[in-house]
């Protein structure tokens, strides 16, 4: 048995590794010659370790004959495979219909199994301990921020059980050697949950929301809190937002580009034109903002690139090089200009 401090990395040779967290209750580890829903989840998924949460009434059984640890290490024998069992105990828990307690405890636990197990996948036992224990536990499954797999166990008949629950006398070799599931042609009886993330829901819909009103940046930070639940491409589009409206072309078309899909429209070779199409784009989002002032001051500089490009591509003037940078901003010399364009222009504006 290990306890809860031990972060040791659970992949090996690449390969994707669970591990499991499991309310106990009177079905487990077996009941009426079937597993019961904890030992079948590790039967069918062979997890690298096995959190075991006890209420006052379960370790008291533990404590009689290790039987939750000692059958799991009998499977795990059988099956050739390895699962340390980490009993989480609460030998004061006598209100196991606690539903708040069991809410704020396996919140914490499953944060903890994630940080120790960062490479593993966290299944949940849906079928094992109190109602409450159940409740609390899809719950947490629902909202939580993680990726994780709740797992729901049939019982063997596809109806209540009727068989007597688990108690004080509990015979592990008995149920062991009489174990059904134990045959190389055994029912598979756990299924998937589905039911979608409430957490990462309603995440999605705020991100969608930011990105109808161009808030790129707000979009990228609510997308980094749910990272198991949102695409890498979408992931990536999203940063290619934020950096194409801060105007950095360059790392937004890899971007993009990452994703699958292009960012420049076909024609479009000039790094000059590109740039002009961008900031152009760039000043229609602060009309749609309604941010009037920022677009009035973006007007003049695209005027003049724009006035510039019909002068070099239209008239086969090279406007640019009349201009002079006395300071930090480029200004048209009239002693640069040749005497041809200082009498146009002097005829237009005045001496």
């Amino acid at each position: 048995m290990q306890d809860m401090t031990d972060g040791s990395k659970m992949m090996e040779n690449g390969v994707q590794d669970y591990v499991l967290f499991s309310p106990l209750g009177r079905t487990d580890p077996t009941r009426g010659l079937y597993d019961g829903a904890f030992i079948h989840i590790c039967r069918v998924y062979k997890p690298k370790k096995a959190y075991l949460y006890m209420s006052q009434e379960i370790c008291r059984f533990d404590d009689l004959d290790n039987r939750y640890e000692n059958y799991l290490n009998k499977l795990t024998r059988h099956l050739e495979f390895e699962c340390t069992a980490v009993k989480l105990r609460h030998e004061q828990l006598v209100n196991v219909h606690d539903f708040e307690r069991f809410y704020e405890d396996f919140t914490g636990y499953i944060k903890n199994i994630s940080d120790e197990n960062p490479d593993c996948k966290i299944l949940l036992n849906l079928s094992s301990g109190t109602p409450q224990m159940k409740s609390a536990l899809r719950i947490v499954s629902s909202l939580s921020s993680l990726c994780l797999i709740p797992i729901q166990v049939s019982t063997p008949h596809q109806k209540s059980n009727e068989e007597r629950p688990v108690g004080a006398e509990y015979d592990i070799e008995a149920e062991w050697e009489l174990n059904e599931d134990n045959r190389t042609d055994f029912v598979n009886r756990c299924s998937v949950v589905k039911s979608e993330n409430f957490n990462a829901m309603i995440k999605r819909e705020i991100i969608s929301r930011h990105i109808a009103a161009y808030d790129y940046r707000a979009a990228l930070s609510v997308a980094e809190t749910i990272p198991e639940h949102i695409s890498r491409q979408a992931l990536a589009l999203i940063k290619a937002g934020c950096l194409r409206l801060s105007l950095d072309i360059g790392q937004a078309v890899m971007l993009v580009q990452s994703a699958g899909f292009k960012l420049i429209p076909k024609g479009f070779k000039e790094q000059t034109t590109i740039d002009a199409y961008e900031y152009i784009l760039n000043m229609q989002i602060k009309l749609e903002k309604g941010e009037l002032a920022d677009f009035l001051r973006a007007v003049s500089p695209i005027l003049t690139h724009l006035f510039e490009t019909y002068l070099t591509d239209k008239c086969g003037i090279d406007i640019k090089s009349y201009y002079k940078k006395p300071y930090k901003t480029e200004i048209l010399s009239r002693d640069l200009l040749p005497a041809d364009l200082q009498q146009i222009l002097d005829a237009a504006f005045g001496a």
